[in-house]
């Protein structure tokens, strides 16, 4: 928890500086993510785990220290998730199963900035993210949907890097991963971690 909070004040202070050197982004967009237990400690019976399609929306401070270095900070919110099939007997249909995490997310990231041509530029950024799990939904295929918290840790962090394309220093593609490090269970031998993809477009003003 130390460290949380640690981190989270060097999000605050990132978004304290300067206001002249700030710029602000809006973005949203999809991923793909799944989730994964440690080797040999899975509880599922040998399920077999697929991605799941999500959603990201995100709201980030940029300052930059020079035309092309630059830290962002914000905060983002997240659907991700898992698709389980379980089923030994071929004749039979596998049982689908799914599970939704909603989060909210701080990342603190550490870019580079690449002005190719007039109106268009690469840039590259990566850091750290501390992350907190709002609420958990898991259902069957064609069942109802069924809270997931209880057994869940709220706090958790993990590592990002993302590449970004833009063009007339407004709008951007941005891809990138976000992976997670912590447990997402409380669990003292199973792990459940986390791991996503994702595609946004935005705009900095």
């Amino acid at each position: 928890m130390k460290k949380l909070l640690l981190f989270i004040s060097l999000v605050g202070s990132v978004l304290s500086l300067n206001a002249q050197q700030m710029k602000y982004r809006l973005e949203l967009g999809l991923n793909q993510s799944m989730k994964h237990y440690n080797e040999n400690e899975s509880p599922d019976g040998g399920a077999s785990h697929y991605t799941l399609k999500g959603w990201r929306v995100g709201a980030m401070a940029e300052y930059s220290f020079k035309p092309y270095l630059y830290v962002s900070s914000g905060l983002n919110f997240t659907r991700i998730g898992s698709r389980l099939e379980a089923g030994c007997d071929p004749s039979f249909e596998r049982v689908k199963y799914y599970n939704k995490d909603y989060s909210l997310n701080a990342p603190l990231n550490l870019g580079l900035r690449w002005h190719i041509v007039k109106d268009f530029s690469l840039a590259i950024e990566g850091g750290l993210y501390a992350s907190y799990l709002l609420d958990s939904k898991s259902f069957y295929e064609k069942g109802e949907k069924s809270s997931a918290t209880a057994g869940r840790k709220r706090w958790g962090y993990g590592w990002g890097l993302a590449f970004l394309v833009e063009g007339w220093d407004r709008v951007y593609l941005r891809m990138g991963t976000d992976y997670g490090l912590s447990n997402t269970i409380d669990h003292n031998s199973i792990k459940l971690k986390s791991a996503e993809v994702y595609w946004t477009l935005g705009v900095r003003f």
